[in-house]
């Protein structure tokens, strides 16, 4: 079967390194020899089951990282004489399915051991006095000189011991070549196919509600972060939604997703994100909607309203004075006229008939003063519009 030879659609030169790469494989599965891919991250993986989907489909690819859903995996592109004689896997790439069980029930034996030998798993185990993490076995494992893509997934979930997935030759350097791991002395094991024991991930349930489905603000309620700080982990490129970097902090989150936050962990299935069920928006958007409301209010006579639903009852009075005219307005200004608004509201919803009166009692000395200071005029020449004197 014919390799795809389409890359344009690849997103960057990685992807494309990977297109390159599996044309390769495809080509020499063409001539009859199986081939396999070193360890692909779980983008790389993605994208390999996007090109090699005709492949899947034909059952002459296969996707495998040791156990079921793993989630480095390696590409296993079965010769192309094999079409029609596998069970068919589906575009997923099968990855529940060992490629060696798959050839072994086909009859296929030499095959089978073939790709048995392409993947192992081998068990560490410390010393107990110390807790080990992913990252120590990782540095341990990079330490010897091999490369990120000579091993699978590192499952570790009591502190204390792991299971690493590679293929046998790789196993068998590591057992001759690693006996730390951080500052602990560990054993190393190769284990039998049928007795390994993949240890549960390690999660934890997070719950929250947010204020809506925003990137921002699905990373600050995982993470236990602030708005502004989730922002910034977003700008700062150290996001990645189903394994795709996102800097836009307006991108919809659409569960169910897997998002990696650098520093904080990878958030497996996002099960429901779910925005308040409310017949409003969530966003007030006050610039545009407080003119249409004031808009509204007028057009209904709203304080006219008011006044006729409280005819009759008890009044209440509280004058407004206005702005004091010898100066802009500020934010002491708002605060009074804030404070009045509370008084009157409050009268109003005990069932006062509450009527706006403005106050007039400030207008006399403070506006003369006003003007003699802007206009930089002498009291002492100015003529007494009432007598025409001239004040001494």
């Amino acid at each position: 079967m014919e390799p795809r030879r389409e890359r344009a659609d690849a997103p960057d030169e990685n992807i494309r390194a990977l297109y390159a790469r599996l044309d390769d494989l495809c080509a020499q599965a063409g001539q009859g020899v199986a081939a396999v891919t070193p360890f692909l991250t779980p983008r790389e993986a993605k994208y390999a089951r996007q090109y090699l989907s005709g492949r899947l489909r034909a059952g002459l690819a296969l996707l495998w990282g040791g156990y079921p859903d793993a989630e480095r995996v390696r590409a296993f592109l079965l010769p192309d004489y094999l079409e029609g004689l596998l069970p068919t896997v589906g575009a997923d790439g099968g990855g529940s399915l060992p490629p060696a069980d798959l050839l072994r029930a086909a009859g296929f034996d030499d095959l089978a051991e073939d790709a048995a030998e392409q993947t192992a798993a081998l068990s560490v185990r410390g010393s107990g006095f110390r807790t080990l993490t992913h990252r120590d076995y990782m540095g341990a494992v990079l330490g010897t000189g091999l490369e990120r893509d000579a091993v699978g997934d590192i499952l570790s979930a009591d502190g204390q011991s792991a299971l690493l997935f590679c293929d046998r030759r790789v196993a068998e350097f590591l057992c001759a070549n690693m006996s730390k791991v951080g500052s602990d002395t560990v054993r190393l094991h190769i284990e039998a196919p049928d007795g390994i024991r993949v240890p549960p991930r390690a999660t934890v349930p997070v719950q929250d509600t947010v204020a809506s489905g925003r990137l921002d603000c699905v990373v600050a309620a995982l993470c236990g972060l602030p708005r502004e700080r989730a922002q910034s982990a977003v700008r700062e490129g150290l996001c990645e939604l189903e394994y795709e970097c996102v800097r836009d902090c307006d991108r919809t989150v659409e569960p169910p997703a897997v998002l990696s936050v650098r520093g904080y962990g990878k958030f497996l299935s996002l099960i429901h994100i779910s925005e308040p069920a409310t017949e409003f928006s969530m966003r007030a958007n006050l610039p545009a909607r407080e003119p249409e409301t004031l808009a509204y209010w007028q057009q209904i006579g709203l304080y006219r309203l008011m006044l006729e639903n409280a005819a009759g009852k008890p009044t209440f009075e509280l004058h407004d004075g206005p702005p004091f005219s010898n100066g802009n307005i500020h934010m002491g200004t708002a605060l009074n006229k804030v404070l009045k608004d509370f008084i009157n509201k409050s009268k109003t919803m005990e069932g006062y008939r509450v009527p706006y009166v403005p106050g007039w009692d400030n207008h006399g000395m403070p506006i003369e003063s006003a003007i003699i200071k802007q206009k930089k005029l002498d009291r002492h020449k100015m003529v007494s519009a009432a007598t025409g004197s001239i004040p001494t």
